[in-house]
């Protein structure tokens, strides 16, 4: 999964070893909840890291 700033930057990269069906941004965007077939992931994150 790639996740970009607004500006169209890549942050970061990560490998979940599966497809991601959905995600979003929680917790004021501390938190990033990825969905996948047979797992939900939880991934603490910076706050305002966006920009």
């Amino acid at each position: 999964m790639i996740v970009l700033t607004a500006e169209g930057e890549p942050p970061g990269v990560m490998s979940t070893g599966v497809p991601i069906a959905n995600c979003a941004f929680g917790e004021g965007g501390g938190v990033l909840y990825l969905a996948a077939d047979d797992r939900i992931l939880r991934v603490r994150s910076h706050r305002g890291w966006w920009g």
